[in-house]
């Protein structure tokens, strides 16, 4: 009866534990990323707003420019065509490896489309 009592006690503590690390630890880091990740979309959507601001041509889903150091904004058609795979298509600092992520965004009117 004491083993069990103490396994049961054993049980109780582990999972105190894991929630206070789920609590101090791993919640603050989801929030963190998550805070990071509307800055990311809110920098991409102001460069799509800003190209529409100046009439740009967006029918043939240019580069954008940077949301941040290491992610490229582009603009894709939605369905997607071939014409938005083609490397040519692509944002160069995505495709020298200068910047390691993407945001595509619709080309016909800035909504979101995928984040890589």
């Amino acid at each position: 009866m004491r083993k069990v009592l103490l396994i049961i006690l054993g049980l109780v503590i582990i999972g105190g534990l894991i929630a206070l690390i789920t609590v101090k630890i791993v919640k603050p880091k989801m929030e963190a990323t998550k805070q990071a990740n509307d800055k990311l979309i809110k920098n991409a959507e102001n460069l799509y707003k800003s190209e529409k601001a100046k009439n740009t041509d967006l029918s043939k889903g240019p580069c954008l420019g940077l949301a941040n150091d290491d992610y490229v904004v582009d603009t894709v058609h939605v369905p997607r065509t071939a014409d938005d795979d083609k490397v040519e298509n692509q944002c160069e600092s995505y495709t020298l490896k200068q910047a390691n992520h993407f945001i595509e965004l619709n080309l016909a009117n800035g909504e979101l489309v995928r984040i890589k």
